[in-house]
């Protein structure tokens, strides 16, 4: 192949055919050249090496043993590159004619780019158990609840005996709720005006209080210089929504014991503003209970009395209950939930009225333990013996409490037969992932060890399981969340015809086309998370204007033609510079000149040819050995020229390679390099980012190793 030299201070890189039209042999022959590129090389000013169309090399010969481990990248280089090139020549008795094709100067070009790394994703999941089973037997009388009880007192001028009376009677009225966590307000039927409303003046024993007998015997002795307008319906509003001290809870039983020897507001509301007041009539605090307190009278709330009732009045009382009567009969189902004013003991009443609260709240029993979720089941066993299913609408659970409807309580004498697991949780055969994964970039694990790809299947987000996992076992599922991956990259350059190659992670890749009209490197496949990929092409710097031309010594009257238009050039020796203004790239252009007679028939070939490849084409009976003869770079040619007759030379030769470069890394200064020639290591070589170059020519048939360790992360 021809080779190109400087020419005005620079060197501008020749391609040109190695075909070359010659004549045949005479003793005064001159002969006429054709020439054709397939590549050279040149240098610029600055001695960078351009490289024009990609060569095409023997099998094996170029660097394409490259492997990506996980913190290093290697490739393998022959120190030389086989090509191919071919020289065309006629001798002819007179004259020379060469043609040649205009090219352009190429750069060649390298640009490193990075997948994108999709953002990672982890989920864990443990998988559920059946818990424990448990059995147990629960005694209808084990109430359980919260009872919030408001008793008023009545703190008028004729209530003293009445207040000592109820004062002595915490327990009478305590002996059905059992082990119920129990709270009693004790407020007055005297109302304390606070601005636009009322004050809560309220005393709260609770079920906890040690000293609490003798606190409630405090609390309802108020003493007798309340006011004579009894608003015992008022007060007990009040005391429900006590603001000052909060005291109901919000599952508690709600009931409310009025205590007084006149009706509410002295004469059924008579006295609040001649019954024109809001809380003239009972219908003021069931509204309260039932709409604010959002509590059922007769299944969780009840209203209780102890005053003059007008079918059995009480002789001393000052009026009779009439209010107060339709108050506490009021959804009573039938109960007596009143007793009388005037009863030498309150202890029966008492009793009663904790009785039928008790109905209200023994519909509770609580569980020794927390039964886990849907594994409840309940059976009576009834006094006989005799069992019975208990349907699941009969009752509900709140954490350990169970609580019956209202009328399914368990019957009295009745045991309650529970059957539930602990710590048991859902048993699954599949999950929904958070994110939408990328595909292949699943990976599943259960208590450590990786699934195979047929052990589970995903559909969307659900990823579901061949086989479901063991209980309590720990699953985890890797994978990236789906962001499309980069399928193409713009060239910062338009490539030259034929030079485009891609490499990923080092790996040369056939798989990519390229979208002239958007100047963009389409990738198919993909390249995976993270991959660098390394896109390498040649580009149009400018025009050739020198090109390196063999002549013969002696050679004279040098013309260039396009077509039959004579061109003007300058000529250095061998060197030929054209005018810009005629350049094409493409173009075929003709050098024609004379040889004086009797000059040497030898021609000197651009490149050495290696040993058995060279093969000849004639038209004449000269051949390699007979006429023709190679020694070194010399073709020596001693036919004779009786006529004008063509040769073909084919040969192979090989080029020697000093730098090499290591694509597809991304910060080549932070890592560790090894360079190794025929596997011994070297230190004779300089680096410029990515490329090596040898301080030295390698033997033709040696090996370069090109090691690069990625820094530590």
């Amino acid at each position: 192949m021809l080779k190109a030299k400087s020419s005005r201070g620079g060197a501008i890189a020749l391609l040109m055919t190695s075909v070359f039209m010659g004549a045949s042999c005479a003793d005064n022959a001159n002969f006429k050249a054709n020439t054709r590129t397939d590549l050279n090389q040149s240098a610029d000013a600055q001695g960078t090496s351009f490289s024009g169309d990609p060569i095409a090399s023997t099998p094996g010969t170029l660097p394409r043993a490259i492997s990506r481990k996980p913190d290093s990248l290697v490739s393998v280089f022959p120190a030389a590159e086989i090509k191919q090139d071919s020289f065309r020549f006629t001798l002819d008795p007179k004259g020379v004619q060469t043609d040649f094709i205009l090219t352009d100067i190429q750069q060649l070009m390298i640009e490193n780019k990075d997948q994108l790394t999709r953002t990672p994703a982890t989920e864990t999941y443990k998988q559920g158990t059946s818990g424990t089973a448990v059995n147990e037997m629960i005694a209808q009388t084990a109430k359980k609840g919260l009872v919030d009880i408001l008793v008023v007192v009545d703190n008028s001028g004729s209530m003293k005996e009445e207040q000592a009376n109820l004062g002595t009677k915490l327990n009478e009225l305590l002996v059905s709720l059992g082990t119920t966590q129990w709270q009693i307000g004790v407020i007055s039927t005297s109302a304390i005006p606070d601005g636009a409303g009322f004050r809560c003046a309220m005393n709260l024993i609770r079920s906890t209080d040690a000293d609490a007998m003798t606190r409630f015997q405090s609390a309802v002795n108020l003493g007798i210089s309340g006011d004579s307008n009894e608003r015992g319906i008022l007060q007990a509003v009040v005391g429900l929504g006590c603001n000052t001290a909060p005291w109901l809870r919000a599952n508690s039983t709600v009931a409310v014991l009025i205590v007084s020897d006149e009706d509410n507001c002295s004469k059924d509301g008579l006295d609040c503003n001649n019954g024109n007041d809001p809380w003239a009539k009972e219908s003021y605090l069931i509204n309260y209970v039932e709409g604010s307190l959002k509590r059922t009278i007769g299944v969780n709330a009840g209203f209780y009395g102890i005053f003059s009732p007008p079918s059995t009045p009480c002789t001393s009382a000052q009026n009779l209950g009439t209010q107060y009567q339709r108050l506490v009969d009021y959804k009573a189902n039938g109960m007596k939930n009143y007793g009388n004013i005037c009863d030498a003991s309150y202890k029966s009443t008492l009793n009663r009225i904790s009785d039928n609260i008790a109905l209200l709240v023994a519909n509770q029993f609580d569980l020794k333990d927390l039964p886990s979720p849907g594994t409840l089941r309940l059976k009576l066993k009834l006094a006989d013996g005799s069992e019975q299913a208990l349907a699941a609408g009969d009752y509900t659970l709140q954490g350990k409490t169970i609580s019956f409807q209202a009328g399914k309580e368990p019957p009295i004498g009745s045991t309650i037969l529970a059957s539930y697991r602990v710590g048991a949780s859902p048993l699954f055969s599949s999950v929904s992932l958070g994110n939408d994964p990328a595909p292949g970039s699943l990976a599943v694990a259960i208590n450590g060890n990786p699934l195979a790809a047929g052990a589970f299947t995903l559909v969307g987000r659900t990823l579901s399981f061949t086989t479901q996992p063991q209980e309590l076992a720990d699953i985890r599922i890797d994978y990236r969340m789906n962001t499309a991956l980069i399928d193409r990259f713009k060239l910062q350059q338009i490539p030259a015809s034929n030079t485009l190659s891609v490499s990923v992670n080092g790996t040369p890749s056939s798989g990519f086309s390229f979208d002239a009209a958007q100047n963009q490197v389409l990738l198919n496949p993909v390249p995976a998370d993270g991959s660098r990929i390394a896109i390498s092409y040649k580009y149009r710097v400018g025009p050739q204007l020198s090109y390196t031309l063999p002549i013969m010594a002696g050679g004279k009257n040098f013309q260039i033609l396009d077509g039959l238009k004579a061109l003007n050039f300058q000529q250095n020796v061998d060197v030929f510079t054209l005018n810009a203004a005629d350049h094409s790239a493409g173009k075929i252009l003709k050098l024609k000149y004379e040889v004086p007679d009797g000059m040497p028939r030898n021609f000197t070939l651009s490149h050495t040819p290696l040993a058995g490849s060279i093969k000849v084409q004639s038209t004449a009976d000269c051949s390699l050995g007979k006429g023709l003869d190679v020694q070194g770079n010399i073709l020596v040619t001693s036919c004779p020229v009786l006529s004008s007759q063509s040769f073909i030379l084919d040969f192979s030769y090989a080029e020697i390679r000093r730098s090499f470069e290591l694509t597809g890394i991304a910060e080549p200064d932070k890592g560790q390099w090894t360079v190794l020639v025929n596997g011994t290591a070297t230190l004779d070589y300089k680096r410029v980012g990515s490329t090596i170059t040898l301080n030295f020519d390698p033997e033709l048939d040696a090996k370069v190793v090109l090691n690069y360790s990625f820094p530590e992360p």
